[in-house]
Formats: structure tokens, sequence, C-alpha cells
């Protein structure tokens, strides 16, 4: 199967291309390199040197995206494709010119061997090795209505030893939450039916439920799109504890988790 990064980095080809454009898509297997080698072509609004630079950073959110007309650009679609890249130890280039289009270029191991051998060089820091005794057992829920979202937080997780489960919207959240234990909650904020703000209230109410007895104190951070003051404010007041947003590094999400189920732990 495909990396998943591959459909994320379609979708922004065609998000960022002209109505009518064409976007070309090639995948080819480099048998003397051992690697996988996807190419996305749009004819869309390109980059500048400089733009390119901040995505490869990580600092995509903060270009000036003011000049895109009917685009709903929160500037998260990138650095969640430099995570996932990053998941699947593969390489990134990006080719672009300012409004004539994009190439983006993406390479992946193959190899069995070399895997195997990088496997065993890996050493774990004291720090990871505390990360995955503690990590065991606790159970975080998801809630979250962007499938690739999802799999890339679950991803991140369960790597760093976590079990988790997810929900759509906070209407399931709340039916989920009276029927398993969970040590954390990640919330996104706008999904249908029911919003994270407002399903935050509902727990920390905990009018709703029949068997769920720690509504009042069990960490819920908050993974938005947008990092604004505003949003954070909406946050802080329906009941979360944190804010990150989607675009975060797995060090920092996987550090706020660690942080907030440890706070909790020692209360209880």
């Amino acid at each position: 199967a495909l990396p998943i990064c591959f459909p994320v980095t379609i979708l922004n080809a065609v998000k960022y291309s002209k109505a009518g454009s064409d976007v070309v898509i090639k995948a080819k297997h480099l048998k003397e390199e051992q690697k996988i080698y996807l190419e996305i072509i749009d004819s869309g609004v390109g980059m500048s040197e400089e733009e390119i630079k901040m995505i490869l950073s990580g600092h995509g959110k903060d270009i000036d995206k003011s000049s895109l007309e009917k685009v709903d650009s929160h500037g998260i679609g990138m650095p969640i494709v430099l995570k996932l890249v990053e998941l699947h130890q593969g390489k990134i280039e990006i080719d672009s010119k300012k409004n004539i289009g994009t190439k983006v270029k993406l390479f992946f191991e193959i190899d069995p061997k070399k895997l195997q051998k990088t496997e065993g060089l890996v050493i774990k820091s004291q720090k990871e090795i505390s990360r995955d005794n503690s990590s065991k057992n606790k159970k975080i829920l998801i809630v979250e209505d962007n499938p690739v979202n999802i799999k890339v937080t679950a991803r991140i997780l369960s790597d760093s030893g976590y079990q988790t489960r997810h929900a759509e919207n906070g209407l399931e959240a709340l039916k989920i939450l009276d029927e398993e234990n969970f040590d954390l909650i990640l919330m996104d904020g706008e999904m249908p039916i029911m919003n994270g703000y407002e399903a935050t209230k509902q727990i920390r109410e905990g009018k709703i439920f029949k068997n769920f007895k720690n509504y009042q104190n069990i960490p819920i951070v908050a993974l938005t799109s947008s990092s604004e003051a505003k949003i954070i404010e909406l946050a802080k007041s329906s009941g979360m504890n944190f804010h990150l947003e989607k675009s975060t590094s797995k060090t920092k999400l996987i550090n706020a988790v660690d942080e907030w189920i440890n706070h909790a732990s020692s209360k209880n």
C-alpha cells in the first residue's frame, strides 16, 4: 500500500490548482536504489523559494495566503505531509514556481535488509524508555472527523505505546466515554453534529453520563487547525486543559500527552 502522505499530497495539489487544470501523478520503483518514487505535479498557484523553505522547515502555516481566493486554507496540509513522510522514514523534495505550478517528489526505502539494519542501530534514550513504561495501558480518545488526521495522530500515539480509539464528532465521543475508560481526550474544535467545544462543556457538566465518573478531571487537549487567540480562548472557556495546533511536531504532541496524563495520575 502506498504511504498515506501520497493521497494527502494529491488533495493539496487539486486544492491549489485552477479549475480545469491538470494534476499529473507518477509512481516508480527505483530498482537500483531500492526505493519507491512518487511524483505529484500541478499547475496551480505555485510557491517562491522562500515559501518552499518555510514549508520544509515546518512553518508552512505562516505563509501569507491572502491572495488565495475561494480557497479554504489553514496551511496545515504540508505540515501533515511532512509528518507522514517522517513516520515512513522517507524523503521529500519540492520544485515550484509562483503562478506556474509545483512538483512534489517523495522517496521511500523498500529494502527489508536495510530496514532491519537500521532498526538494529536504534538506541532508546532514558526518556523514551520511561515514556514506554508510563504509556502502557494508557488509553486516549481521539475526537476528529478527518480520517487522515485520525490515522496520523493514532499512528504517532501507538508508536509511543498508547492505546487509542476515535470518535468522529462530539456526540459520538460522549457515548463512547460512558462505555469505556480513557486517560486523556484529544479534541478537535469544528466537527459536524456536535463540535468539540460543546462536547467539552457537556463532559465537564457530566449530566449526560450514567457510568463515566472522571468527567471533571480527565485531561482534554484541544487539537485544532488554528492557534488564533480566539480559538485558544474558546477551548479554554469550554473546559479544555491545553491547546495544540494540528501542524505541531510529533514530539510536542507526545510531550503534551505525557505531561497531562502524568499530571492527572499524580492527582488521583
